[in-house]
Formats: C-alpha cells, sequence, structure tokens
C-alpha cells in the first residue's frame, strides 16, 4: 500500500480499447488513485471502473488504464446528442434491463433501444439512459414495442392523465372513459408492464369525449374551467346526475380525475358545460344488462326509456347504445345553475383564480399534523471541492472563485423555513443532498431509495442536474422546484416542474396598465432590439397597449403657440430675430400646425393622433423617435431587449436628448439582470423596470427575519437566504395545508413572502405552474422604489 505521496505527470502513452481511447498510466512510488484521479481531470470511481483491480489496492508499476475523456464530458455530450429525453441510472452489479423497467415502470424494449451498446448484466457504475417518454429515430418519435402496440394516430385528451389508483385495473380504466382496452394500451405503451398504482395514463379520445377535450382545450388556454359544481344529494348515483344535467357520464369521469360511480353525500364534482341540443344522452352498455335496470341508474321512468329506445328489446348487450331521456329537467337544472353562478360572480375577489369557481379540489385546506412529509433539498455544496484545502492559507486571502458555500445561506434559510413550520406541526423528513452542475454526481443522488418517495423537491439550481432530477422526478410523479431559473423551457419540458421565477410573459400583461396608470397622456414609443427576439411576445403587448390609447389626444394651442415661437428662434441667432416676421408653420407629431390658427384660438386646443410607434433599433436605431417624439407633451419610451449594449446605448442616446424632450423610460424584460448602468441616467428619465425581487429592510417583517439569521449564523443573509427562506417556506407551507393536492392548487394559496410575492399560476397546455408576480420598481429621486401592485387585465373589473 502507497503511503508518501509524490507528483502524477500525465502519461504520453495512449491506446484504444473497445474504441475509446485511455492513458496508458504506470503507478510511481508515493502516488495516490486520488492524486493521479485529480491529475488527469477523472474522478476516482472512473479509475475504478476502467481497473477494477485497483479497489483492492495500487502497487508501483501497476499499469492503470484511464479514459483520455472523463465521464462527466461524455454524459454532457450525450445529453445534447440524444434525440429524446432521458436521465441516468448509475447501475449496481448483475442488474438487468427487466430490473430497470420494473423499476421505473418503463416498458424494457424502450430502455434498450435507448442504450443498445449495453450488454447484460451491467456492471457497478455503468450509466444506463432511462428514457422518459419516447425514443427519436430519423426525426420520428419510437416508443417501445412488445405486447403493447404503440399508435401514435390515437389522438388522445390533451392537458390530462389519469392517475391509478389502488384497485384500478386497466378494465375499469378502460370501462371509465368508454374507451377499449386496446387503444388504452395502444396509447400507453408502459402497460406492457403491467398496471401500477401512481402511473400517469394518457386517454385516447373517442366520439363520447369531444366534450371533455374541449373544456380540457378551454382550461389549457387559461380560460375559465366551464364547469357546474353540484353537491352530491342524498340517493344521487353518478347516472342520475348525467341524468340531471344531460351529460355524458364519461365526459363527467374526464372531468374529475379519480371519480368512480361510488359517491357520498355532500361530495363535489364538476359537470362539464354542454349545450344541450338532443333530448337525450347515450349509454353504452358494457356487457349484457335488462333495459330496466339501466332505467334504475338513470332514476327515469322504464316507459320513457322504451318509448326512446323502441329498437332494443327488454335484454341489451355489450356495445349496444341507449338513449336515455333528459328533456325539460335537464334545462331547468342549467337555469338554476346559471343563477347559482351569476349570485357567485358578484362575490369574488380582485383575483379570479382565487375564487371559488377555480378552486375544486383545493377547497377546504387545512393542516395536515399526522402525516410526515419528505422533502428534498438539493443545493451545490461543491463539497469535493474543499478536500485539498490548506485552509491556513485559504483564510488569509481572497477566494472570488470558490464555489462551495456560495449558496450555503439558501440552505441556511431553508433551515429556517423547516423550524417554523415545525413549530406550527407539521412533520418534516428533510433530506439535503449536494447537487452541483455535475451530472456524474447528479447521477449517484438519483440512486438514492428513499428519493423516489419524496413530497417535494426542491432544486437543483444547474440547468443540466435540474433536467436530469426533473426527468426522473416526473416518472414518479414528485413536484419539483426550480428556485433560480428564468428559462421558460422547463415548463415545457417537465411535467412537474414548478417556476418560482416570473415569465416575461406576465411584465408584457402589466405594462398596458402600467401606462394607463401612470403615464396617461404620453406620446409612447415601443423600442426593440431586433425585430425577431420574443416577436410574438412584443407584437401582443404593442397590441394591447394599441387598444389602451386614446387614439387621439388634445394638446393645448397656448402650448403649440409657445413651440412655434421657439422654433422660429431656434432657426435665426437672437440678433438677427425679427419680431414682426410672420411665425413659422411646422409639424407637430405628423400634423401641420399654422400660427396664425393657433394665436386666434389660444385658449382652445389641437387634437393630434395617439398611436402607438414601434422601432426597430437594430434597423432605424432612433431616427423614428426624433421624427415624432413630442416636445410639448411627455414621451413615454419602452425599451424591450435582453443585450446589455442595445439598453446602455439606448440609454445614452435618450439622456441626451433630455434637453429637447421630456422622457421617461420603461424598461424589460431584464434590466434586474444587468451588472452594471448608469444610475444617473436611469434617474434622469425615472427608468421604471420589473424585478424578480424587492427588499424592503424598513419592513418589521424582513427586520425580524435579519434579526434572526443573523442569531443563528452569525452573519447577514444574503440574497439565497431571503430566497432560500421564501421558497422552502412557502411549498412547505402549501405542502402541509394541502398534502398531496398542493402542486395543482398553487393558485389559490397566494402569499407574500420576504422578497416578493408568490401568485402562482397554471402554464397554458401543461400540469405545471409558474409564479406571476413581478415587483414593478422605479428610479426617482435618486432612489429606488417599488410601485403599488397593479391589476393585470385579465382581473380588472368591467
Amino acid at each position: 500500500m502507497l503511503t508518501a505521496q509524490a507528483r502524477v505527470y500525465v502519461s504520453d502513452s495512449i491506446n484504444v480499447r473497445d474504441g475509446k481511447q485511455y492513458y496508458i498510466h504506470f503507478v510511481k512510488q508515493g502516488q495516490t488513485v486520488y492524486s493521479i484521479a485529480k491529475a488527469y481531470n477523472v474522478s476516482v470511481d472512473e479509475i475504478y471502473y476502467e481497473n477494477p483491480g485497483a479497489k483492492a489496492g495500487i502497487h508501483v508499476d501497476q499499469v492503470l488504464w484511464i479514459p483520455t475523456v472523463n465521464k462527466e464530458t461524455e454524459l454532457n455530450r450525450e445529453v445534447k446528442k440524444a434525440g429524446f429525453k432521458f436521465f441516468y441510472h448509475l447501475a449496481k452489479d448483475n442488474q438487468d434491463f427487466r430490473w430497470l423497467s420494473q423499476l421505473y415502470h418503463i416498458p424494457e424494449s424502450t430502455i434498450r433501444q435507448a442504450n443498445p451498446a449495453v450488454k447484460e448484466p451491467f456492471r457497478e457504475g455503468e450509466y444506463i439512459k432511462i428514457p422518459v417518454v419516447s425514443i427519436v429515430e430519423g426525426g420520428k418519435e419510437k416508443e417501445g414495442s412488445g405486447n403493447v402496440s404503440f399508435n401514435p394516430e390515437i389522438k388522445v385528451i390533451p392537458d390530462y392523465r389519469h392517475v391509478v389508483k389502488t384497485g384500478e385495473t386497466e378494465y375499469s380504466i378502460a370501462r371509465k372513459y368508454n374507451v377499449t382496452v386496446s387503444r388504452l394500451r395502444a396509447v400507453n405503451p408502459m402497460l406492457y408492464n403491467g398496471l401500477h398504482v401512481g402511473d400517469r395514463l394518457r386517454i385516447p379520445v373517442g366520439k363520447e369525449t369531444a366534450g371533455t377535450v374541449l373544456q380540457t382545450q378551454k382550461e389549457a388556454s387559461g380560460q375559465q374551467p366551464e364547469y357546474y359544481r353540484h353537491k352530491v344529494k342524498k340517493k344521487e348515483t353518478l347516472y342520475s346526475i348525467s341524468r340531471l344535467y344531460g351529460v355524458e357520464i364519461q365526459n363527467i369521469l374526464a372531468a374529475n380525475p379519480g371519480l368512480t360511480t361510488s359517491l357520498s353525500v355532500g361530495q363535489v364534482i364538476k359537470i362539464p358545460k354542454t349545450k344541450i341540443s338532443k333530448p337525450y344522452i347515450i349509454y353504452v352498455a358494457t356487457k349484457k344488462t335488462k333495459l330496466n335496470k339501466v332505467a334504475r341508474m338513470y332514476k327515469v321512468p322504464l316507459n320513457q326509456v322504451i318509448s326512446a329506445n323502441p329498437s332494443l328489446s327488454k335484454k341489451i348487450y355489450a356495445g349496444q347504445r341507449v338513449r336515455i331521456p333528459v328533456g325539460k329537467i335537464a334545462r331547468r337544472q342549467i337555469e338554476e345553475k346559471e343563477k347559482e353562478e351569476k349570485a357567485l360572480e358578484e362575490k369574488e375577489k380582485a383575483y379570479p383564480e382565487a375564487a371559488p369557481s377555480a378552486m375544486f379540489g383545493c377547497r377546504k385546506p387545512g393542516p395536515h399534523p399526522k402525516k410526515v412529509y419528505k422533502v428534498a433539498l438539493m443545493i451545490p455544496f461543491f463539497l469535493e471541492e474543499t478536500d485539498s484545502i490548506d485552509i491556513e492559507n485559504f483564510l488569509m486571502e481572497k477566494q472570488p472563485g470558490f464555489l462551495p458555500f456560495r449558496f450555503i445561506e439558501f440552505y441556511e434559510g431553508a433551515l429556517m423555513a423547516v423550524d417554523s413550520l415545525k413549530k406550527m406541526g407539521m412533520n418534516i423528513e428533510l433530506y439535503v443532498y449536494d447537487v452541483d452542475k455535475n451530472l456524474t454526481k447528479t447521477a449517484k443522488v438519483l440512486q438514492k431509495p428513499e428519493l423516489k418517495t419524496m413530497d417535494l423537491i426542491i432544486g437543483p439550481f444547474y440547468n443540466y442536474s435540474f433536467a436530469q432530477v426533473a426527468l426522473f422526478a416526473s416518472t414518479f410523479n414528485i413536484p419539483v422546484v426550480n428556485p433560480l431559473t428564468f428559462r421558460e423551457e422547463i415548463l415545457r419540458e417537465y411535467p412537474t416542474a414548478i417556476k418560482v421565477k416570473p415569465g416575461k410573459k406576465f411584465q408584457a400583461e402589466l405594462v398596458p396598465v402600467l401606462i394607463e396608470h401612470y403615464y396617461p397622456g404620453y406620446k409612447v414609443f415601443l423600442i426593440a432590439h431586433t425585430a425577431y427576439k420574443d416577436a410574438d411576445l412584443v407584437t401582443n403587448m404593442a397590441n394591447n397597449i394599441s387598444e389602451r390609447l386614446d387614439p387621439q389626444v388634445k394638446v393645448s394651442n397656448n402650448d403649440l403657440y409657445n413651440l412655434i415661437v421657439a422654433v422660429a428662434h431656434r432657426d435665426k441667432e437672437d440678433d438677427e430675430y425679427d419680431e414682426n416676421a410672420p411665425l413659422p408653420s411646422i409639424k407637430y407629431e405628423g400634423k401641420d400646425i399654422y400660427p396664425d390658427i393657433i394665436e386666434a384660438n389660444i385658449d382652445d386646443s389641437t387634437v393630434v393622433n395617439n398611436g402607438l410607434i414601434k422601432i426597430n433599433y437594430a434597423s432605424d436605431s432612433l431616427h423614428p423617435f426624433l421624427d415624432n417624439a413630442s416636445p410639448v407633451r411627455k414621451n413615454l419610451v419602452i425599451l424591450y431587449g435582453d443585450n446589455k449594449a442595445f439598453i446602455m446605448d439606448a440609454m445614452n442616446r435618450l439622456n441626451e436628448y433630455r434637453d429637447t424632450f421630456d422622457i421617461q423610460l420603461i424598461g424589460m424584460p431584464d434590466i434586474e439582470g444587468l451588472s452594471s448602468f448608469d444610475y444617473i441616467q436611469a434617474n434622469n428619465m425615472n427608468l421604471t423596470y420589473f424585478s424578480s425581487y424587492y427588499l424592503d429592510y424598513n419592513a418589521p417583517v424582513v427586520n425580524d427575519f435579519v434579526q434572526a439569521f443573523r442569531k443563528n449564523y452569525a452573519t447577514d443573509p444574503d440574497i439565497y437566504g431571503f430566497a432560500g427562506y421564501d421558497v422552502t417556506r412557502y411549498f412547505l407551507h402549501a405542502l402541509y395545508y394541502l398534502d398531496k393536492r398542493f402542486s395543482k392548487c398553487l393558485q389559490v394559496i397566494p402569499m407574500k413572502m420576504l422578497m416578493t410575492n408568490y401568485r402562482f399560476k397554471k402554464v397554458p397546455e401543461t400540469e405545471n405552474y409558474e409564479n406571476s408576480y413581478w415587483n414593478i420598481l422605479r428610479y426617482q429621486d435618486l432612489e429606488l422604489i417599488k410601485l403599488p401592485d397593479l391589476v393585470p387585465p385579465e382581473k380588472q373589473r368591467k
């Protein structure tokens, strides 16, 4: 066994084994596996994997095969190059594809397709790709095969998954949605391995589910869900309720995931709103039965059923369609419900997403003190970088590039949040993992057996690692919170991801309201860096601004007369100015202004057009602004772009024109992210912008937190300390009071935190949630102030 350490030199000798290049290293006296791994920029595990005998120890002159490309680089290349989504499984000895299939509930054939070069049984430390949904070959999705025949042509209900409950079977689920088992299997290849509790199944669209599809699409587009809320009464059945509203039973089931025909008095269910175009609904028999039994199920007289179905006999068979009369009863019920909704609408508060109509399944929140909640906190500690620190020298010098402990205050803030929830009675098992940007470390964490039982995962912070964890979490239906990213992509790619940082689309929603509230009568310009960046968002925002601007405004003739005189003076030197010379006509905001007319109507006003002026800075610079800016009324310039050079250049040039024009600025979408800019210029033009956080240190609650943090950790919290507390406290609170429902009910839990507010919205066409709240900040009187909250357009009362 070697004891003394010696310097390690990288070998010049390179050989190829199994198509892969390796350095051939001869061990020297005093070298260790750790020192060799560090010299070659590989991990110790990689050396052990390629040289299994080294686990028992190394000796002088032993030959070690060391990869020329380390595993981290290899994994990153695979992630970028792969045409499908996957996370890594770090194998143990003797595991195989069948074992992985059972662990992750993914078809064995699908995992094999993702790993064509992998042989069974796996070796200890081998990285296996676990595909999440499908594999892409030649640009086309290819699902796993086997006993399940995947059919991509079958349409499924969008933005909907049935979560398998205990006791359910493929047959009962298919019957529930009025589809065949074969069609259910055709859109869910995972059923190749059998049905498991917690599986999220896609449901094929059929003729009888068209209404449900329409409702789902409306919800996905952000419209108010079109449902009636029905409270079950004594002796009512799902069938009788179906007839009461004139809605087929499968549409009610599809609108209420997990609902069965077994109802309890007082239970509230959603009834899709549908236009009653026929005097009957359809019941499709799933087995041989009697017509009078069907009549009893729907609580309708047998003679009415017979009258509506003259071709049917007393016995009916599987597949036969029975017309169930609804008639006037459904119309009366719907009229009553419409009256109830109108009365309820009067009582709704300013934020409709928190109103009862949107709170189905999220009502009656209350603490769950008896339940133990498992929460994973994944923070980049970079602990391996602390192993070789010379503490004495380290503490004597500044360490600007030192990564360990950069996020330690996020962890400390999170611990304070955990402690506060525990004091409220919440039972929490907190699991903390060191997960940074390193994919090999992330893969190791994902092998922790307890991880798939988590109720909530917070983190990781870095993109590639978050992707791995989020794909893993979606496999086990675990909500995973990204506390720091602004990337919109996570909401489209990871089904259970929750985004804490607000999206820029919510800025665009606020801008028209901001203009209406703070900039009435201003001449408005929208200057975008290019015509392509966020083109749809910018166009929609411009249209919304234009709709709210008055098409014409009045300008005082007295102000116009003074402007004409100023122009006359500007065109000649003072000693050449002739007071008796006729004043010139001018062009003002696109309109010819004649001094004699203005003077004759000096106490009146002139009407000018007031449309929004859009400018492409890359092609037009500020020329359209100079041609159209108003020297009489105030000008508002909206700068849209995330390029620092563009923002700085535009601000510099606009600041130069302040002698001629009164200019105010709104900056978006990422002024917060700029490392520095001219604060004097920002103050000169009262720059207003959107920020994901704002700390008011004069607020008692903020001051109390600072004092508590200082007492616990002998330092003041940085921005990560506040973020760690806010994020952890909010989601633990939601979990404690809403249990498993919380990830579907965030819209009803708005909460004011230390550094921002949380107002989550469901993302259209996904199951994800994103915070919608932006702090509106302004430079004014050499201070940065927070403006009062504004009500977005869709929440304003008409």
